[in-house]
């Protein structure tokens, strides 16, 4: 098959327009969006048509599944059987190791039975039956002991202590003995059968009265040794059988030794690199930025988040909404065994790819997502609350939320949706939210209501409880950040070790009238401390004047959204603070082009030179990943100016003044205003980079005008011969910067 040059740049195009949308680039770091998606899981040997008919399903939507094979079952004797699972995996589709024979405790093997009586990890042979070694019983962590009587191959248990038992505690351990044993039929009791922990026939003749200690099978554990030479054994029957190697360890269920995720990982991952796997009873919370100090998450990724074999499809649909909202991936459960039927099965899944596919929600493998969740780095300065126009599974509520007292509405807010209460009361709440930062995070929310509404916001994780109270009293909605609650010292810091939180937010002082909620963020940002001084408006040592806010049309809402900024950020105040000189434009450029703009945020400028965000205290922050930046001041009439180096800027504010000397770049970029501090050059009316007629004459053209006007350039609100006269001085000054 022939490729044009064309195609081939298309194609090649195309593949880096997909790597840029998962892996946004910013400075030399690469971030994974926070953004979840599903996993569809089959457990054990299926027959061939479903796997062909499951395939077909996936083949239409281009997806891949993963499925969880026990290659040393009879199914594998079969040449058609194991030819038609190579084409599965040649499509893609993940098959994971289940162990040979569905067992942690044994195989059979189809090599040369000599070489396993040596080897490490196993504890004797039976012809082709290759017992492993478990892990000598912890009695400690025992669930019950007793005494019992054992005739051969029967115990017999008081009633009392045997009307105790569960399901679960399959095993016994006998220290006289220094034997563990099988319950093969622990419901049958109190006379039960017995095997030895292999599952073989046994005789330990007659005691009485002899200590026992009970033992539930997740606290029977194979050794290290044993499960890696079980998980050779399956390497060495995809080599046999001609399939690429697995890369995923999936736990049998049933009556059997249950593994923990650190063992898995000693095992496999070390020794064999495994990059995933399903344990039980561990179960990993399979969210970004999760707790995972010794990697061994990732070997504990359990299915069961969704059931498309037991379940109706919208339960399915609003499982997986829900999960993605909180930033979790979500994992189906399969044995291709249907509670209606196989056709039906197969429509459901259908149907549930086709929403996937619709609604941009990720599909994708146990490796896939493994690597995902644990490898890549998360996109730190991500909105990880969830957006409160997303609906996926149309279930009238937006993901993620859980509604209670409050209205969903789609007629107002921020992006067009909010919630609204009437009264004093619990608005809505969200649950195991995934994908947190740890350390300092930055919260926001808009508002709106009556005079005297507010609503509180309370984070929780273990026994921490963090609470903001904010104003919701404008008839326009008005952003706050935590530095406007009542609690602006308090940092919303998350500790290293929490991986989801639970957010309330309740309405909890009410006037009259509607009191509504919306655009919540929660996430990173980086903060930058910037001192910068204007010459119009310095009027001593650091010190600038505040004339301009006494103005009648001083604008609340940021005035740089026209040519030629051009910036539509939507920074607005509900009230001028009193020390505040004038609106200024921050621009963060690229360390490795700094005429390349980055990021563009619009501040308030104090009169003692400090550029503060919208709650007139806190540094500036962007929703930028922690970089060098160079940092770029613009403002409506004084030459724009940038900074001399780039600058580390951080979660953890950093700082850097304008007012010192040598801290622009250009020769001659900044104005020594006298008494050791610095500033912008003021008059370049039009700005357009230079000081020029063009500038000085509008000066002398609009004389005795009054107002916010960028004629205005020394900023006392009216434009007289102090303003011609400072253009005059400053002609033929030109910006260092584009």
């Amino acid at each position: 098959m022939k490729f044009s040059k064309y195609k081939i740049f298309v194609i090649i195009l195309l593949t880096l327009l997909q790597v840029w949308q998962i892996f946004p680039q910013s400075g030399n770091t690469a971030y994974v969006s926070k953004r979840a998606g599903i996993c569809f899981r089959v457990d054990d040997n299926n027959d061939i048509y479903k796997y062909r008919d499951y395939s077909d399903v996936f083949a239409k939507y281009n997806l891949k599944y993963t499925f969880a094979l026990n290659l040393g079952m009879t199914e594998f004797d079969s040449p058609a059987y194991r030819d038609s699972i190579r084409v599965f995996q040649n499509m893609g589709h993940e098959w994971m190791d289940h162990t040979p024979n569905h067992r942690p405790n044994f195989f059979f093997t189809k090599f040369d039975t000599l070489a396993y009586d040596t080897l490490l990890g196993v504890d004797h042979r039976k012809g082709t039956k290759v017992c492993l070694t478990y892990e000598q019983p912890d009695t400690t962590k025992a669930k019950r002991s007793g005494f019992c009587d054992i005739n051969h191959n029967k115990v017999t248990i008081n009633q009392t202590e045997y009307d105790q038992f569960t399901s679960d505690d399959i095993y016994l351990y006998f220290p006289s003995l220094d034997t563990l044993v099988f319950l093969p039929h622990v419901n049958d009791g109190p006379v039960l059968d017995i095997t030895d922990f292999w599952e073989d026939s046994l005789d330990l003749g007659v005691h009485s009265n002899i200590k026992y200690y009970n033992f539930e099978k997740s606290r029977v554990h194979m050794t290290v040794s044993a499960l890696k030479t079980l998980a050779d054994e399956t390497l060495k029957l995809a080599d046999l059988y001609g399939y690429d190697r697995p890369y995923t360890w999936i736990q049998p269920g049933g009556n059997h030794p249950f593994q923990h995720k650190n063992e898995i990982k000693a095992a496999m991952g070390d020794q064999l690199n495994y990059t995933a796997g399903a344990v039980y009873p561990d179960d990993a919370e399979q969210v970004f930025n999760e707790y995972d100090p010794n990697g061994e998450q990732r070997f504990a990724m359990q299915w069961g988040d969704f059931l498309e074999d037991e379940t109706d499809l919208q339960t399915c649909k609003s499982r997986i909404a829900d999960g993605i909202a909180k930033h979790q991936m979500i994992i189906g459960h399969s044995h291709f065994v249907s509670y209606d039927g196989w056709n039906n099965y197969l429509e459901r899944t259908d149907s549930l790819l086709a929403w996937a596919v619709r609604n941009n929600i990720p599909v994708k493998t146990y490796t896939e997502w493994a690597d995902i969740l644990y490898t890549q780095i998360p996109d730190p300065y991500e909105n990880i609350f969830p957006a409160l126009n997303v609906d996926l599974d149309e279930n009238n509520e937006p993901d993620g939320f859980e509604t209670k007292e409050g209205r969903w509405k789609n007629n107002d807010g921020i992006n067009g949706y909010c919630y609204e209460i009437s009264k004093v009361g619990e608005i809505c709440r969200i649950n195991f939210l995934g994908g947190v930062e740890k350390g300092e995070n930055n919260f926001e929310i808009w508002t709106k209501g009556e005079e005297g509404d507010s609503v509180e916001v309370t984070f929780s994780w273990q026994n921490v409880q963090k609470i903001y109270k904010f104003p919701a009293e404008s008839d326009d909605w008005q952003k706050y950040t935590l530095f406007q609650s009542n609690n602006p010292t308090e940092a919303l810091d998350i500790p290293a070790n929490i991986s989801t939180i639970n957010i309330k937010i309740s309405c909890s002082d009410h006037q009259k009238g509607k009191l509504k909620i919306s655009g919540m963020w929660l996430g990173k940002k980086i903060k930058a401390d910037i001192k910068v001084f204007l010459e119009g408006a310095y009027a001593n040592i650091d010190t600038m004047s505040t004339n301009l806010i006494s103005l009648p049309d001083f604008p609340k809402k940021q005035p740089y959204d026209t040519a030629p900024w051009n910036y539509n950020g939507n920074e607005n105040l509900s009230s001028i603070p009193q020390n505040m000189v004038d609106w200024i434009l921050v621009e963060l450029r690229d360390k490795q082009n700094p005429d390349s703009i980055v990021a563009r945020r619009s501040g308030i400028l104090l009169k003692n030179g400090k550029i503060v965000d919208l709650d007139g205290v806190s540094p500036l922050n962007f929703k930028m990943p922690e970089d060098d930046y160079f940092i770029a001041i613009k403002h409506r009439n004084h030459l724009g100016i940038r900074s001399s180096q780039a600058v580390s800027l951080s979660y953890n504010t950093a700082t850097y003044d304008f007012s010192a000397p040598g801290s622009t770049y250009g020769n001659g970029s900044e104005k020594d205003l006298g008494d050791g501090n610095y500033g912008m050059y003021a008059g370049d009316t039009d700005s357009n980079g230079v000081i020029d007629a063009a500038d000085r004459n509008p000066t002398w053209n609009k004389r005795n005008s009054s107002g916010y006007l960028s004629e205005d350039v020394i900023m006392n609100g009216v434009i007289d011969a102090a303003d011609r006269n400072n253009c005059w001085n400053n002609r033929n000054k030109n910006s260092a910067i584009k």
